[in-house]
């Protein structure tokens, strides 16, 4: 990652490379299209940008949002092909996310109805959605047939796909349950099949079910955080995921205070002899997450690591760097990503949160600018302040 000290305060570098190679170790494992998930903001990549990327450089044309800004951003953006809306669109959103071409997500008969009520002109294109064992959203067994039978015959829709969420195909121990769920899937989809309804496309597996498992993966598989470099299955599956994500920063001022002498709001840290702190402008309305506050987190200054101490503040963090010879202003700070020899993840930055990568990737701020590395060329995306170019 660049020194980019100079002309931001707080930066995340994108590398749209292993994007790529991402993409490309998980369609092998697939051997099924790959549908990436770009909902939130491509967990924080950036959805656009991404799903852009994919389209170009690997011909993908199916993507996946949950919100209806989601989805009519990607079409704006330029994004091609079969967008899924997954979640629940608001009636008056319809009309919108119709023109759009914007496939919709069905959990049951009375959505169905609603959107069958919206729907104008051309069909709307929808895909059905079961649940097999997650509890969340979609038809259970026991309705599902007479409700997709009942769906099939409303007017203005088109069923163009079925799919479902698995639950704990992250979890070794659970793969009993994660049979059981795709058993399900399946039994539904041949009982409808029975009935005279046939369906084209059929999708169950997530990241982590593409990777620990062969034969279930239908025609198509959703992959998100495993595009993004990191693998939610609890064991080694000898895929080389890279992350993508880099998160830098700057020390902005160096100086030494006394034993005893305290840092930060409520004096939550005193020093135990003299230390050198580094004051660094990165805080919680950046998205750095003020648990990580009082030695819990720890970023990288000149390849070693320097511990957060005090309480995060809004705008800024302090660090200890005192065992870190010559730190001073303009240095590099790497909160996440690789500086020489070591390297924070976002796992690294979920642990002592007892969170996971997910929630760090998605919380960085937006006021956090993001930057675009493709083939040895680093690019800025366009910032959220209006009109700012930087």
């Amino acid at each position: 990652m660049d020194n980019l000290s100079e002309k931001y305060r707080v930066w995340v570098e994108v590398d749209l490379d292993k994007l790529c190679s991402n993409y490309r170790q998980m369609a092998k494992r697939a051997r099924a299209k790959v549908m990436p998930v770009v909902k939130a903001d491509a967990y924080g990549h950036g959805a656009v940008r991404v799903a852009k990327t994919l389209q170009a450089e690997e011909a993908v044309r199916q993507f996946a949002v949950v919100t209806q800004e989601e989805a009519i951003a990607l079409r704006k953006g330029g994004v091609e092909g079969l967008v899924l809306l997954m979640g629940i669109a608001p009636k008056d959103s319809i009309p919108a996310l119709q023109t759009a071409d914007i496939t919709l997500c069905v959990p049951n008969l009375e959505i169905a109805k609603r959107y069958s009520d919206a729907a104008q002109g051309k069909p709307l294109k929808i895909h059905l959605k079961l649940d097999t064992g997650m509890g969340r959203l979609g038809m259970r067994e026991e309705n599902a047939i007479e409700e997709s039978l009942a769906i099939a015959q409303l007017p203005g829709l088109h069923i163009e796909g079925i799919f479902t969420q698995m639950s704990s195909s992250d979890l070794p121990g659970e793969d009993p349950f994660t049979m059981g769920q795709y058993e399900c899937f399946k039994r539904v989809i041949e009982a409808l099949e029975e009935k005279g309804l046939s369906i084209p496309l059929h999708h169950c597996a997530n990241s982590a079910a593409t990777m620990g498992f062969d034969g279930i993966h239908w025609d198509m598989v959703r992959n998100g955080l495993s595009l993004y470099g990191y693998q939610s299955r609890e064991e080694d599956l000898g895929i080389e995921l890279r992350p993508i994500l880099s998160w830098g920063s700057s020390i902005v001022q160096c100086k030494t205070v006394p034993g005893g002498a305290s840092v930060g709001y409520d004096r939550g840290y005193k020093a135990e002899g003299e230390k050198r702190i580094a004051t660094v402008p990165l805080g919680y309305a950046d998205g750095l997450s003020h648990g990580l506050s009082l030695g819990k987190g720890a970023f990288l200054v000149r390849g070693k690591k320097a511990p957060i101490v005090g309480k995060i503040c809004m705008d800024m963090c302090m660090l200890d760097v005192t065992g870190i010879e010559g730190a001073q202003p303009g240095d590099l700070v790497t909160v996440l990503g690789e500086d020489g020899p070591e390297m924070i993840s976002a796992d690294d930055l979920a642990g002592p949160l007892d969170t996971i990568s997910y929630e760090i990737l998605c919380g960085i701020g937006k006021r956090v600018p993001r930057l675009y590395r493709q083939k040895g060329v680093l690019e800025k995306d366009t910032p959220y302040w209006c009109g700012y170019e930087g």
